[in-house]
């Protein structure tokens, strides 16, 4: 794995793929890339500061965060939830550092000054799979009780699609690992398991593609 970086910039390069993301002028971690790996760091598209689109459709509706939290006017699902003493329910998550860790791994910290929330983001990279694994650390820094109620390992923002197809896995005893494959329309979709481990009922993969992937390709 080759970590480059250019200001609060970011790239991460495996065998064949990359994935970056920058820090906005207000602070935010934006998605910037995630595809085939480019042969130069200029070549990785720019952070876009996004402005409001109209009074519907606010610019904190339209970043590509690395990690949303609920704040302000957000209408789609955040990557963390919680209650702070008072019943706030927002959390002001802020680009604070950077580590890098035995050059596979990078961690960004993300801080709520007010309240002294850290969300530490990992990332780190098996180059020669092109896996990139995600996970989360959360810190209350003060003595105040907080209420947690989501923490998701990672929240990820997908290429940009003419349309997406998703595939996954359902089963149960003597019938395990049935293939499904269903085209994304709009709304949520949902898969989970109950019984907290991964088994023959509920199993943690799904992959998306615009529709043309195969078993070798896509």
């Amino acid at each position: 794995m080759i970590i480059l970086q250019k200001g609060n910039n970011w790239v991460i390069e495996m065998a064949h793929s990359a994935y970056a993301f920058g820090v906005s002028v207000a602070g935010h971690l934006i998605h910037r890339y995630w595809g085939p790996r480019l042969p130069y760091l200029g070549d990785y598209p720019l952070l876009i500061e996004v402005q409001d689109a109209d009074s519907f459709n606010v610019a904190e509706n339209r970043r590509r965060e690395e990690y949303p939290a609920l704040e302000g006017s957000r209408f789609f699902e955040t990557g963390i939830l919680l209650e702070l003493p008072g019943g706030v329910r927002d959390l002001h998550l802020r680009f604070a550092s950077v580590e890098i860790i035995q050059e596979e791994e990078i961690a960004v910290r993300l801080t709520d000054n007010v309240f002294k929330i850290d969300v530490i983001l990992h990332f780190k990279a098996y180059s020669e799979f092109d896996v990139l694994e995600r996970w989360i650390e959360v810190i209350n820094g003060n003595d105040d009780i907080i209420q947690l109620s989501r923490a998701f390992s990672a929240v990820w923002q997908v290429p940009q699609l003419d349309e997406y197809w998703l595939s996954f896995f359902t089963g149960k005893w003597s019938d395990e690992f049935q293939y499904h494959r269903e085209r994304i329309s709009g709304g949520k979709k949902v898969l989970e398991g109950r019984r907290i481990t991964t088994g023959h009922d509920g199993n943690s993969w799904f992959a998306l593609d615009d529709g043309t992937a195969n078993e070798e390709d896509g």
